[in-house]
């Protein structure tokens, strides 16, 4: 957690000197100024503690410290933006909403103190599903400290949650002309804008200015795919998105196989085992690389076999066939699909069927770097590599994928 500035650790500037003979009173302001000092280093000390056993775990003792220094300083903004938070990470966003809400009514009029403290509110806001609440505090803080990047993708954002699609649009816009090439977020918003619009074409432009072109001979960024999901484990199917891949994806395969209850399946990439909940195979395997993922899986009692490990590597080692595999909100951390195509072509019975899904490119780039670690792939380039592993293509949606505009594919092995 990032620490804010105590008003009590700021520097004093000395008092001033009065000439001749003490004036009245003085000697009590001074006596009243040291004991504030005094209440403040003590509120500071406390508060550094606070986040001592934040940052060590201890989340309970810390909000107790916190609560502790706010029954004596209640508007001490500081403590209120550390306990805010604190209450979101806590998954207590409507108390931490309350609070950033005080926080931000209390700090210095300054734009570098408050920026942080209105990412806390917006985020506490997004999560309490209150996104109407970071709105205003957005549109103030820029007209009173002009436009910044940061409060323009909160505020692009929070609008898209409030269902003011036009109002996100424009603000993607304007901030896009203002900070040309160096905010993708906007991009990004604005395609979702479009997407929400019924305008799928244009959103998959849209997305396509926040990628960069992938380089082969480049070295991939790689990304802790293991230790960010084991993160996300215990709370990924309470999210709303989350459960949503699991569901289109049994909703493309049923309505391109029909029943599946005498299927042989492959769940590349499944998670906590979602899919699950949605069809049932005659024998169902699920490949995961998060152990903490894998274990949610298990509790279902769905699948019978569930193998940590990379996926091609993983897929490379078995040699039993399948009717289908299916990949959900996951190839996007592989940029070349190569491997994973020859695998699922090997693995597949002919006829089998593949379903998957990407972040989408343009045709004029076969691949292109969508985040750290993370690729989009184009419709022609998913069609070359269908042909060449020998697949035929049913179909290909533009549907929601991980809040963007994707594509989502039916292939058929010949």
């Amino acid at each position: 957690m990032a620490k804010a500035a105590h008003k009590g650790s700021r520097k004093k500037s000395a008092p001033a000197r009065t000439q001749g003979k003490k004036q009245p009173g003085a000697a009590k302001e001074k006596k009243s100024r040291s004991k504030s000092t005094s209440q403040d280093s003590r509120a500071a000390r406390e508060l550094s503690r606070a986040y001592g056993l934040a940052e060590a775990g201890r989340k309970e003792e810390a909000l107790a410290v916190a609560g502790a220094i706010l029954s004596r300083h209640s508007e001490d903004w500081p403590t209120l933006c550390f306990t805010a938070e604190l209450l979101c990470l806590m998954d207590r966003p409507r108390e931490g909403l309350e609070l950033a809400t005080r926080t931000l009514a209390n700090a210095p009029d300054n734009a570098d103190i408050r920026l942080p403290i209105l990412k806390i509110l917006a985020e506490a806001s997004r999560r309490a599903g209150y996104p109407e609440a970071a709105i205003a505090p957005c549109e103030e803080f820029i007209g009173r400290y002009g436009p910044m990047a940061p409060i323009l993708v909160a505020l692009s954002t929070h609008q898209l949650y409030a269902n003011r699609v036009a109002d996100a649009i424009e603000t993607a816009i304007k901030g896009i002309a203002l900070f040309p090439g160096i905010v993708p977020e906007l991009h990004h918003n604005r395609a979702v804008g479009l997407f929400q619009l019924n305008r799928p074409e244009e959103a998959i432009e849209a997305f396509a200015n926040r990628l960069t072109p992938y380089d082969p001979k480049s070295s991939a960024r790689k990304t802790d795919v293991p230790g960010q999901y084991g993160n996300m484990a215990e709370s990924y199917d309470k999210n709303l998105l989350h459960r949503k891949f699991s569901r289109t994806m049994a909703q493309l395969i049923v309505k391109t196989v029909g029943a599946t209850t005498n299927k042989r399946i492959l769940d590349a990439c499944c998670g906590t085992g979602a899919l699950a909940t949605h069809i049932r195979a005659a024998y169902l395997v699920g490949i995961d690389i998060s152990p903490a993922m894998l274990a949610k899986a298990r509790e279902r009692t769905t699948y019978q076999e569930l193998v940590e490990g990379d996926l091609v590597a993983t897929m490379a080692k078995r040699s039993d066939r399948f009717d289908i595999i299916a990949s959900s909100v996951a190839l996007y951390y592989l940029a070349d699909l190569g491997p994973f195509f020859r695998e699922a072509a090997r693995l597949l019975v002919q006829g089998g069927y593949l379903f998957f899904s990407t972040d989408p490119a343009p045709d004029s780039m076969d691949i292109g770097i969508s985040g750290p670690g993370e690729y989009a792939h184009s419709r022609r380039y998913i069609r070359r590599l269908a042909a060449e592993s020998g697949f035929s293509e049913i179909a290909v949606r533009i549907m929601d994928h991980r809040g963007n505009p994707g594509f989502w594919w039916a292939l058929r092995r010949l």
